[in-house]
């Protein structure tokens, strides 16, 4: 329902019925965060954008993907492509270039590289899809949080 006013472009209708499923303890899916983040962009901007993905990071049992960080880091950090590499680059590159961002960024840049690998890792025998599943969604909480440390700590956003 969610993604049907996200598609509609109904905005407002899109935040309320997230409200309401907030309310009732409904945990939504990665693409229903991924809408509800397209929502309050539309709605409020970048720091609508913060506040709801800040919030959202605050819970436990939400699922952040890859696609939900590269989503996130469109909106808030416009300087680079969705490239994975060629973001890490940026970030490397600023963090060399400014000493006062160089801990952020380099906490950015390794928490992104394991999300990948968790992303990328293969079926184990010692652990089960969901066990695999919790990681890599941890995995990319983690890359977001850090994400949302550097834009804040970034004087050009």
């Amino acid at each position: 329902m969610l993604l049907g006013r996200i598609r509609s472009h109904s905005w407002d209708e899109a935040i309320t019925l997230y409200e309401e499923m907030n309310k009732r303890a409904i945990i939504p899916s990665p693409q229903t965060i991924q809408g509800l983040i397209l929502a309050y962009y539309h709605k409020g901007g970048q720091s609508a954008v913060k506040s709801i993905v800040n919030s959202l990071l605050q819970k436990d049992g939400l699922s952040f993907t890859e696609r939900t960080f590269r989503l996130v880091s469109k909106i808030l950090f416009k300087e680079v492509d969705t490239n994975l590499d060629d973001f890490r680059k940026k970030v490397r590159d600023i963090g060399e270039e400014d000493s006062t961002l160089r801990k952020v960024s380099l906490n950015l840049i390794r928490s992104v590289r394991v999300a990948e690998i968790e992303s990328g890792r293969p079926k184990t025998i010692h652990k089960t899809e969901e066990e695999m599943k919790l990681i890599r969604d941890r995995a990319w909480v983690v890359a977001t949080s850090r994400l949302l440390e550097f834009v804040e700590a970034f004087p050009k956003n």
